[in-house]
């Protein structure tokens, strides 16, 4: 890792709900990774408004913790690893591959998160991928097992793509991502930011998304449809009117983009909910 940042540690963990300072062991990193996917939601909204995503430390915070926003997993998970940082864990981030969507062909290194050594155990800690990703702490072995309350996580590792996060679904297991472990650099984070928030092959660039964990499931939107699961039950409806989309971020996100929520509903409307 190239470096670490200075942050406020009291207001971060304020903005996970979180009174106590976590004891750097794996009970007090499962407690920020679940403090911070119940609290801090995934989302790409300044995207489709043209506002771009940076990466620079002051840029994240004043947007995750002073203005209550979300990110998706370059920053989020870029922000939570200067938090572990400055509580005393040793982690390191890495690039990963999705495959959470059935690509046709090997996809590029577009998901980062944070592998945290713990004694003489590396975790995996996620909290930037969204919707069914592990809410806990994963030991970073073949044959790892976790179970959450969506069910069990488990890890295989093979030789040309290193460990695969898999996750049992109603439907059989389904691959998530893949990473070798490596330490990634501040170039290769950079790069991987700038394709998923520019490239017309990047989903991020097509379409507006949010989405936050609940106790029991998920609540989520994509452009102007929202879905909301409670275990592996799912259902979904549009959102008809640029003021009910409105009302979604700030009900189930807490976030207020002004009158900026007009402009997504505008480009992305739509009352298909096969879409």
């Amino acid at each position: 890792m190239e470096g670490t940042a200075v942050i406020d540690i009291e207001a971060y963990l304020a903005r996970l709900g979180i009174n106590n300072v976590p004891h750097a062991d794996e009970d007090g990193l499962a407690q920020l990774i679940e403090a911070h996917i119940l609290n801090v939601p995934f989302e790409n909204f300044d995207i489709p408004l043209g506002l771009g995503i940076h990466l620079e430390t002051d840029h994240l915070f004043e947007k995750i913790v002073t203005r209550r926003r979300g990110g998706y997993c370059f920053e989020l998970n870029g922000l939570f690893g200067f938090l572990l940082d400055g509580l005393g864990f040793e982690r390191h981030p890495v690039m990963a591959r999705v495959w959470f969507r059935g690509p046709p062909a090997t996809p590029p290194l577009t998901h980062t998160l944070n592998i945290v050594t713990i004694g003489h155990t590396k975790f995996m800690a996620d909290v930037g991928f969204g919707g069914t990703t592990a809410r806990l702490p994963v030991p970073l072995y073949d044959q790892a097992v976790v179970e959450d309350v969506d069910g069990t996580v488990s890890l295989r590792k093979n030789d040309e793509f290193g460990f695969m996060l898999i996750r049992e679904t109603p439907d059989g297991p389904q691959n998530q991502f893949s990473t070798t472990g490596v330490p990634a650099y501040e170039s290769d984070l950079a790069l991987g930011n700038h394709y998923v928030s520019t490239h017309p092959g990047s989903h991020f660039t097509q379409m507006a998304v949010g989405g936050i964990f609940t106790k029991d499931g998920r609540v989520g939107v994509t452009d102007n449809m929202l879905t909301t699961r409670t275990g592996w039950d799912q259902k979904s409806s549009p959102v008809e009117t640029a003021e009910d989309y409105q009302a979604v971020l700030t009900t189930h996100f807490g976030i207020d983009l002004g009158e900026d929520h007009r402009r997504i509903f505008e480009a992305f409307e739509t009352v298909d909910v096969e879409k």
